[in-house]
Order: structure tokens, then sequence, then C-alpha cells
């Protein structure tokens, strides 16, 4: 199981104008396995707070997407179950295919989700929230993909072996293969 973080960097006005611009792997253990830049041009917002980076890092040690890509997909295969906070949104930015070069994601927005019966849907949670309910531990400061991407592990996890399982966690409809 491998958890995976990609950062965006605004590249225009429009609302949907974001490019990955960091991507890292942190392994069943919680250690960061890979991690990468990719350049971006434009960009018109780095997003420090929450990619934490600034410009001139992405300028100075990012590497072509492709480049990145094809590093990242080494580090995955058929038999990778990815882990992350609407993880899905990951898989796109990065270009990935179910079955080739991942088995499985388990997105933690859905394993913690909770109905809330008066309005009658869904109500999804940030995962710093998440982890504070979990751990009680305080998430503060600026915004680190690193260490995001070791609390969502962490919480992955914490929801796996409390279900007296072999399998990882999943709420939503998914199998796994046995560990």
């Amino acid at each position: 199981m491998r958890h995976m973080s990609v950062e965006c960097v605004v590249t225009g006005s429009g609302h949907n104008d974001r490019a990955p611009c960091r991507v890292a792997l942190v392994d069943l253990h919680n250690r960061l396995s890979w991690s990468a830049i990719i350049l971006v041009t434009p960009v018109l917002d780095p997003l420090t707070a929450i990619a934490g980076l600034t410009t001139a890092q992405i300028q100075a040690k990012g590497r072509s997407f492709d480049v990145v890509r094809d590093e990242l997909i080494g580090h995955l295969g058929p038999g990778v179950v990815l882990v992350g906070q609407k993880v899905t949104n990951d898989v796109d930015w990065m270009q990935l295919d179910a079955g080739t070069h991942y088995a499985r994601t388990v997105d933690l927005a859905e394993l913690f989700r909770l109905w809330n019966p008066h309005f009658e849907h869904f109500m999804y949670f940030t995962l710093r929230k998440q982890v504070y309910v979990a751990f009680g531990a305080v998430v503060g400061g600026s915004h680190d993909p690193v260490e995001d991407e070791m609390w969502s592990m962490r919480l992955a996890l914490r929801d796996w072996k409390k279900s007296n399982d072999n399998r990882p966690p999943c709420r939503i409809k998914c199998s796994f293969p046995k560990l």
C-alpha cells in the first residue's frame, strides 16, 4: 500500500487553470519513498501555502512532467494500492491507469465520511480534521505535502488495524486481494 499525493499550481486566471507541480509517495511504513518536483510554465500563483513550493523552487528543481511521470510509474505497478484524500484526482493528474499502474485506490474522504440525517447527505472532512479526531494531533503551520501523505497513511493503517482483517480498509464498494 502506498500513499500518493500530487500538489498543483495556478497556471492562468480560469478556475481550472492548474497543473501538477509536486508528486510524492509514502510507503506502508510511513517513510517517504520518492518525491519529485515538476517544472511548470507559466506559473501565475505557486499556491505556496498549499503546495509548499515557491515559483523559484519549481523553476530551479523542476523536471518535465513526462520524466517525472515515468519515474513515478517505475515505483508503481498492478499490485499497488494508492491511498489518499481524493486520491483519484491525483491519479487523473498523473494520467495513471487502474490495473496497469495501480490495483486500487482508497479514498480517505470516502472512508471517513459521515451521514448527516438532518440534511440527508454525506459530510466530508479535511485531512487535518480527520487527523485531529483520530489522533488528537493538531496539524498546524504551512502546508507540507509530505507530512500530509504520512498522516494519510497513518489514518488508513489505523482504520485497517481496527477492522481486524488482513486487507486494506475500504467502506466503499471494492475488494482487495489477501496480503
